[in-house]
């Protein structure tokens, strides 16, 4: 309890929670990282049994407070009062912050891939702790079988959690700030955007143990980029942009439109898919190609199996965008690991301009010039701990060598020139990539992967955790290379982006591809087909 009693103002020790109802509130908060000012002046109130919703762009300092707030960082100055307590944000730990009630879930999960789910459920916990420090199984079981039931979740307690889809890992860690209940028995619940890999059921799963645990006189404050949630399961919603608030209002009466325009702070068309509608729509469906069905394919995927993928077939053309629109489980991502080689085939076939790629590794795809985007970024696709610059170059290392002596100087300008042409908001290139927001972080992969001039790009979830003017730049990118004859095949749990980006959409449907929708298409028939209902998807522009 001491680094407690040093971060509470020592005048305000016993101060009961104000009047106002407020568990949280933080105000004139500043965090810089080097020449970057990443808070400047924020603040934020959170009340009692309400979810709050906090919403922003890619670098607006919304993920930066929420980790000043949890001891993560301590920022440079700031007042933040939590549950009636005043605390001092310099010298706050994340001790600190479990004490008093704070329980976070971040998008970097904490979930330890070799331990067992229960080690990870209770590694923090007393509770089911003997006298030796080992976990209690079976009351560590009694515990566990409540809070899971909550969330769907029948697992076996001694598997390995890296055995886990990313979606159930997702729940775990959800579940786990629920078994870790302050003594105070006052909780503030933060979730940084927690359904990026969930499906529809088990986001209303999350939705309903989040209204549940509102009811019951605690607080959620729920970090995300998706609009349509935010109306759908918020009371309240703060905006920040730049590092500050720019307003705090009530859901109700708003819409997707009016939050677009706080996001980006001006007047944008926004629909309930985060993109944009009128003359930005028209931009996205510039240079749509028209496929005859003689014209050669670049890709061509015949009868496909593995795993949990039953039979799918598709194509892709030069210069064309596909998607690949189906539920969390039907086998969507698993189709792009195999076509890349990272999962085994079982059956099938998968040629590139008419040549088969073995599917054996990824060696042969890479050589071919077919690269992967995966949607875990921080595990696939990013060295967190590097520099922005040699992240941009990893893979190309023998560019810059030259008689044997590294041509440092080239990649210092090509790193630059990369941060300029995908508009990647930076410091600097000497940053680390763990600095950057989740579409930055994205643009450096897309980045560094079209330098290599692929032919065809696997795209799995692109715009996951990216807000709404990241996802317009993100796509503007492919389809400008698209333009150029490279093929792009696209995962999205966006169903409703996909008309906008793409040429054509493959649904799947329980491992099987159901349909090919070609322009014009709509979001509803894409939701229908994706669920399996064919009956309600009718429409002349399928194959």
């Amino acid at each position: 309890m001491q680094h407690l009693t040093e971060a509470i103002d020592s005048s305000n020790q016993h101060e009961a929670l104000d009047s106002s109802n407020q568990v949280l509130r933080a105000g004139d908060v500043y965090k810089h990282f080097g020449g970057t000012q990443a808070l400047n002046g924020a603040g934020l109130e959170v009340n009692a049994g309400s979810i709050h919703a906090l919403i922003g762009g890619n670098g607006s300092g919304k993920s930066t407070l929420i980790k000043c707030v949890a001891g993560v960082y301590q920022a440079d100055s700031g007042s933040c009062k939590i549950f009636g307590k005043h605390i001092d944000l310099t010298k706050i730990t994340p001790v600190v912050a479990a004490d008093l009630g704070l329980r976070f879930v971040h998008q970097d999960l904490g979930i330890f891939p070799s331990l067992s789910i229960a080690d990870n459920l209770f590694l923090q916990s007393r509770r089911v702790q003997t006298r030796l420090g080992r976990i209690n199984r079976r009351k560590a079981a009694e515990l566990a079988d409540d809070v899971l039931g909550r969330f769907g979740l029948d697992v076996n307690l001694n598997r390995p959690a890296g055995e886990l889809s990313a979606p159930q890992r997702a729940l775990i860690a959800i579940a786990r700030t629920l078994l870790l209940r302050p003594r105070s028995g006052q909780l503030l619940l933060v979730l940084d955007e927690p359904t990026a890999t969930l499906s529809l059921r088990e986001s209303k799963i999350l939705f309903d143990s989040m209204r549940q645990i509102a009811l019951g006189g605690d607080a959620v404050l729920y970090v995300t980029h998706r609009m349509d949630e935010v109306r759908e399961i918020a009371d309240t919603v703060t905006v920040f942009r730049d590092g500050r608030r720019v307003g705090s209002e009530s859901v109700k009466g708003l819409t997707n439109k009016n939050l677009a325009e706080m996001i980006v702070g001006r007047s944008e068309s926004a629909t309930g898919s985060n993109v944009p509608d009128g003359a930005g729509k028209e931009k996205f469906q510039e240079g749509r190609v028209h496929i005859e069905q003689d014209d050669k394919a670049l890709l061509t995927v015949k009868r496909l199996q593995g795993g949990i993928v039953r039979d799918v077939s598709l194509t892709v053309h030069e210069g064309e965008v596909v998607g690949l629109a189906g539920l969390v489980g039907s086998g969507r991502s698993e189709v792009l690991r195999m076509i890349f080689g990272l999962h085994p085939r079982s059956g099938g076939q998968v040629l590139l301009n008419g040549k088969p790629l073995d599917g054996k590794n990824c060696r042969d795809a890479r050589q071919n010039g077919v690269v992967l985007i995966s949607e875990d970024r921080l595990e696939e696709g990013v060295f967190p701990s590097w520099t922005i610059r040699d992240n941009l170059v990893v893979g190309a290392e023998s560019d810059y060598f030259r008689w044997g002596r590294w041509r440092s100087g080239q990649v210092t300008r090509d790193a630059t020139e990369a941060v300029q042409e995908y508009n990647i908001r930076c410091y600097s290139i000497q940053s680390h990539m763990n600095e950057l927001s989740g579409g930055n972080q994205q643009k450096v992969i897309l980045a560094r992967l079209l330098r290599l001039r692929p032919t065809l790009l696997l795209l799995d979830e692109p715009t996951q955790g990216v807000d709404v003017g990241a996802r317009a730049e993100i796509y503007d990118l492919i389809r400008q290379r698209a333009l150029q004859g490279m093929g792009v095949l696209i995962v999205s749990s966006e169903l409703e982006e996909l008309p906008l980006i793409c040429d054509r959409v493959v649904t799947i449907w329980r491992g099987r591809s159901m349909a090919t929708w070609r322009q014009p298409m709509t979001e509803g028939e894409l939701i229908a087909a994706a669920l399996g209902q064919e009956g309600l998807a009718v429409s002349a522009n399928v194959e």
